[in-house]
């Protein structure tokens, strides 16, 4: 990796900068396939050109030994730690946060990435704004450890056109003391009922 930035070695990390990245992680090509060389999150099937999805298969990541000469490796920024920074689990406002921020140059914050809302409430807190692409809930999903499914992504009952509700990321079925639940998936939709947690993520100073 170059200065500054550190390979990333474990599966969740990998599942989470592939996510942020928009590349589809394949957990089970991972391994130690080729002994001796580091067990490092790369992406495989890159072109000549340095792009993804343009090779005879697909560009997925992994966390295995067996990067050959069409794989690139992701790495996460360190700064002069020498270790991803970390930030505290929960904010005033939310209930549940993530600490995977990774972009150069980004400083060590009491305010994580992404947070769950507390359930029922409309609005994200101070210093955080409503998910509300395919990718962005994909990759905060992730990030929170929460099952994404775009198979319930959409308008239910056309509640945004008539009666102005958003359609933001939330998750479902969360508890009242804001845990997930056993059920509890995201979804990119309008039907956030008194159950649901809208997912926020950090924008502007941290």
């Amino acid at each position: 990796c170059p200065p500054k930035y550190a390979p990333i070695t474990t599966p969740s990390a990998c599942a989470a900068a592939s996510a942020h990245l928009g590349i589809a992680n394949t957990p089970e090509h991972d391994g130690d396939w080729f002994a001796g060389e580091p067990v490092v999150c790369f992406v495989s099937n890159v072109d000549s050109g340095e792009r993804l999805g343009n090779a005879v298969w697909p560009s997925t990541s992994r966390v295995n030994s067996n990067h050959w000469t069409s794989s690139a490796w992701i790495c996460a920024y360190v700064g002069t730690t020498g270790a991803p920074a970390a930030a505290p689990a929960r904010i005033p406002d939310g209930s549940r946060a993530v600490v995977s921020d990774s972009r150069e140059g980004a400083p060590a914050s009491r305010y994580p990435l992404y947070i769950l809302q507390k359930i029922n409430v409309d609005r994200c807190p101070n210093r955080y704004a409503a998910v509300a692409t395919d990718r962005e809930c994909g990759a905060a999903s992730v990030a929170l450890g929460i099952a994404y499914h775009p198979e319930y992504n959409g308008d239910m009952a056309y509640a945004s056109y008539f009666f102005g509700v958003k359609i933001v990321c939330f998750a479902s079925n969360v508890r009242e003391d804001g845990r997930v639940s056993d059920i509890s998936v995201t979804r990119l939709n309008s039907n956030h009922w008194s159950a649901a947690a809208w997912v926020c993520e950090r924008v502007g100073a941290s």
